[in-house]
C-alpha cells in the first residue's frame, strides 16, 4: 500500500512485481509449508548466494515460505561461541552480516523466491542485543537496569543484554528499522524470537506498521493463542513436546489430550489462526537427535505432525535425514551450531527427501490439510487404541485419513470411527504406494512396528 509521500516505484522493482508467481498472501498464509535455514550451513558456499541457488530444490521439495535464521550483523563473539558468535546475539539491526553478502545479493534471494512462487521471512531478534551493539552505548536508558548496570536476558543468556520493552522510544526504533528493512528488501514477513518474553501490544502496533508496506507474515516463537492478536502463527508447544513420550512408550492419549484441550478448544475462536507442526527445530539441535527422541519412528511422527491442523515445519537438512559432518565423520542430527566448518551431509541414504516431498506437495495441493481452521479434524477411534492413531480431515470433495503406528510392535488396527467423525467408507488412493485403496468402518489394517498410511481422496501433488 503507497501513500503520497512514498516515492513512485523504480523500473526495477516493476519488473520484480511482474516476476511475483506468488499465489495471494490470502492463500498462501496457509497452504505452504515453512523451511528454517542457517545461511551459513545450508549451501556449501555458505551465503545468499547458496541459498538463492538451491531455492529450486526447496520449491521441488513443496516449500513455500524459507525462513532465513538471523542474518543481522553478530556480536558478542568474546561472549559465546567464539570466534564465529551466535546469530542471536545482534550487534546492528540495520546492517547485514557481510559473511553472508551485500545487501544487492539479499535482494537477489527474495526475487529469486518470489519468480518461483515462495516467500522469504526473516528471523528477528528484538528482545535482546549483543553486549557490543551500538544501543549499549547510544541508549543505554532503552535496556533492564538495576542499580544503574545494564541486565543480561536470565537463566542461560548471559551473553545478551535485556531491552526495555516499556520503554516507547525502544519501541519507536525498532519498528522503523523493521519497516525499513521490509521497503529495502521486499521480503515477507519475521520470525520473533522470544516473542513470549515481550508484550503483545507491541505487536499489534508493529503489525500495522507493517501492513501499512505490505501483508506481512508474522512467526511468534510463543505457545499462547493471545499471540494471534498480531501473529499469524505460533509454535506447538503443546503436542510436540509430547511426541518423543508417546514414541518411548506413553499412549497416543497424551496427544489427544493436549490437542484437544490447548488447540482445537481455544482456537474454535479463532479460525484463521496457525500453529506450527514440527518434530524438530534449529533450537532442539544439539539438545536431542532424532534417533534419540523419536527411535525408529521418525518418519511415523513426521507424517503425524505433517497431517495435523496447522502448517509443517521442516529444519535445516532434515530431509535428507539430519546428518552431520563434524570435521571428522558424518553423524546424525548433531548440533549445527555456528562454525562453517561444521556441515550438512546431503547425499540422504536412507531416502528422506522423498519421502517428505510427497508430504509436503500433498500438503499444498489438497485443500482439507491447508483449508483455515481446525475445525475440520476429526479423531477416528481404534482398536487397540493405546499406540495406533488415526485422523480424518476433510474439505469439500477432498479428504485424507492418517493412520500411523506410534510404537516398536505390529499391530492389526480396526478403525472404528464414531457418528461424530463422519463416514470414512470409499476410495482412496495410499500417498506412499500410490495404490487405491477401498476404506470402511470396522476394516482392519496390518501395521508394522512405526508404520503409517496416508488415504488421501482428491489432489496429491502441485503443481
Amino acid at each position: 500500500m503507497r501513500t503520497d509521500d512514498d516515492p513512485e516505484p523504480t523500473p526495477d522493482a516493476i519488473v520484480e512485481q511482474q516476476l511475483d508467481t506468488r499465489e495471494p498472501f490470502a492463500v498462501w498464509r496457509h497452504r505452504e509449508p515453512i523451511y528454517e535455514l542457517y545461511v551459513r550451513h545450508f549451501s556449501e558456499r555458505g551465503d545468499f548466494e547458496g541459498v538463492r541457488a538451491k531455492l529450486p530444490e526447496l520449491k521441488a521439495l513443496g516449500i513455500g515460505i524459507v525462513w532465513l535464521l538471523p542474518i543481522h550483523e553478530i556480536g558478542s563473539l568474546d561472549h559465546i561461541d567464539a570466534p564465529h558468535g551466535n546469530p542471536y546475539a545482534v550487534k546492528a539491526y540495520e546492517r547485514l552480516n557481510s559473511e553472508y553478502g551485500s545487501e544487492d545479493d539479499f535482494r537477489a534471494l527474495v526475487r529469486d523466491a518470489h519468480a518461483l512462487g515462495m516467500s522469504v521471512i526473516v528471523d528477528w531478534v528484538p528482545n535482546h542485543t549483543a553486549w557490543d551493539n551500538h544501543l549499549i552505548v547510544e541508549h543505554p536508558e532503552w535496556y533492564v537496569q538495576h542499580d544503574g548496570a545494564i541486565q543480561p536476558v536470565g537463566g542461560d543468556f548471559g551473553w545478551i543484554a535485556q531491552l526495555d520493552w516499556s520503554n516507547h522510544e525502544l519501541r519507536d526504533y525498532m519498528t522503523a528499522v523493521m519497516v525499513d528493512w521490509v521497503r529495502r528488501f521486499d521480503f515477507d514477513g519475521f520470525r520473533i524470537d522470544f516473542a513470549h518474553h515481550m508484550p503483545v501490544d507491541y505487536f499489534v502496533e508493529l503489525r500495522a506498521a507493517l501492513e501499512a508496506v505490505k501483508p506481512v507474515f508474522l512467526l511468534a516463537e510463543a505457545g499462547e493463542p493471545r499471540f494471534h492478536d498480531a501473529f499469524d502463527m505460533v509454535y506447538d508447544w503443546s503436542v510436540y513436546p509430547v511426541l518423543g513420550d508417546v514414541a518411548h512408550g506413553r499412549s497416543v492419549t497424551a496427544i489427544d489430550d493436549a490437542l484437544y484441550h490447548q488447540q482445537l478448544l481455544p482456537y474454535a475462536a479463532r479460525p484463521d489462526a496457525l500453529v506450527m507442526r514440527m518434530t524438530y527445530n534449529h533450537d532442539d539441535n544439539g539438545k536431542f537427535t532424532l534417533a534419540a527422541r523419536y527411535r525408529d519412528g521418525i518418519r511415523a511422527f513426521a507424517v503425524l505432525a505433517s497431517m495435523l491442523p496447522g502448517k509443517p515445519l521442516v529444519f535445516d537438512g532434515q530431509e535428507a535425514g539430519m546428518r552431520v559432518f563434524d570435521g571428522t565423520a558424518v553423524q546424525d542430527s548433531i548440533n549445527l551450531g555456528h562454525d562453517p566448518q561444521i556441515t550438512i551431509d546431503w547425499s540422504d541414504p536412507d531416502g528422506f527427501r522423498p519421502f517428505y516431498t510427497k508430504l509436503l506437495q500433498l500438503f499444498r495441493a489438497n485443500r482439507a490439510l491447508h483449508q483455515p481452521s481446525m475445525a475440520d479434524f476429526r479423531k477416528l477411534d481404534t482398536r487397540p487404541s493405546d499406540h495406533p492413531y488415526a485422523f480424518v480431515r476433510r474439505s469439500g470433495d477432498h479428504a485424507v485419513v492418517v493412520v500411523v503406528n506410534l510404537s516398536e510392535h505390529a499391530v492389526d488396527v480396526v478403525l472404528e470411527p464414531q457418528p461424530t467423525a463422519g463416514a470414512i467408507d470409499g476410495t482412496y488412493v495410499e500417498l506412499f504406494t500410490e495404490q487405491e485403496t477401498a476404506l470402511y468402518a470396522g476394516q482392519t489394517l496390518a501395521l508394522q512396528p512405526w508404520d503409517y498410511r496416508v488415504y488421501v481422496q482428491g489432489p496429491r501433488a502441485s503443481n
